[in-house]
């Protein structure tokens, strides 16, 4: 009888967790990634958001208004991953050389079609050396580890924009250590939305290409995660590993907070 529940609970213990990790790996090497599937520009005047999305996209533009933020592009992505589709408005700050983007992931069940999964706000600053800094208020979990070049700051229980781009202004001024920022879209986009897009999603994809994590097929384009990459992936995303991110995020977050003096967000 003790044999019995020991070997129950080592079952439990290990076999489970390793089964469910195998398993895990076995289906993110599976999941294609079609970097060369070009974002679709839409008119929200002939052709908005569904509502859901549209009532996103209009609170963040609401709260950019007098910020200095003017809306430069609507576009969707479809079929770059199998059964999702992300969407997403950008503006622009000229004077402050900043790019803010609502997004937004809506995923197909089988039975109940499509619905909305996530939505949230990113403000983005690069600077002439190639790095850059990021702050968002992203919910959703972290697939692979992040860049070296690019800070990134999340604050998920932040949805207010106007108060998420006030915080990433004192990042940025905190931060920046000297770095002159350069205002990509025009530099090297030409104030081109969609080149812009493409240039830093050809960025990330490159960078976890260069790490291992991912393998291009250079004839058709698409990406799929290496061994090493969906092992990374299932160690993020599982339990233990997405619960113990998720904390250290919000200690971050909350720690960040307390040290910076940014009024009514310490709060």
């Amino acid at each position: 009888m003790e044999i019995g529940f020991a070997a129950l609970i080592l079952f439990i213990a290990v076999v489970l967790p390793v089964w469910a990790y195998v398993t895990a790996i076995t289906r993110l090497m599976k999941l294609t990634v079609n970097v060369q599937k070009a974002p679709v520009p839409l008119d929200p005047n002939t052709n908005p958001f569904p509502t859901l999305l549209g009532e996103h996209f209009d609170r963040v533009e609401s709260g950019l208004r007098g910020q200095g933020f003017e809306p430069v592009a609507d576009y969707a992505l479809a079929e770059m991953i199998p059964n999702a589709a992300g969407f997403a408005r950008m503006f622009v700050n000229r004077a402050e050389k900043e790019v803010a983007r609502g997004l937004a992931t809506c995923f197909k069940h089988p039975v109940s079609g499509w619905s909305l999964r996530q939505a949230s706000c990113h403000f983005e600053t690069m600077f002439v050396d190639g790095t850059g800094i990021v702050t968002s208020n992203t919910a959703g979990p972290r697939m692979l580890p992040r860049s070296a070049e690019v800070q990134r700051f999340v604050f998920a229980d932040l949805r207010d924009v106007a108060r998420l781009h006030q915080l990433h202004q004192a990042i940025v001024a905190r931060f920046a250590d000297g770095r002159v920022k350069e205002f990509v879209f025009e530099t090297r986009c030409g104030g081109d939305p969609m080149r812009y897009h493409a240039w830093s999603a050809e960025r990330t994809y490159d960078r976890w290409q260069r790490g291992g994590y991912y393998h291009r097929d250079e004839q058709t384009g698409i990406l799929r995660l290496t061994l090493k990459g969906a092992a990374v992936a299932a160690l993020y995303l599982l339990p233990p590993g997405r619960q113990v991110l998720k904390r250290r995020r919000e200690w971050k977050a909350k720690r960040l907070l307390r040290e910076l003096d940014v009024r009514g967000l310490a709060t």
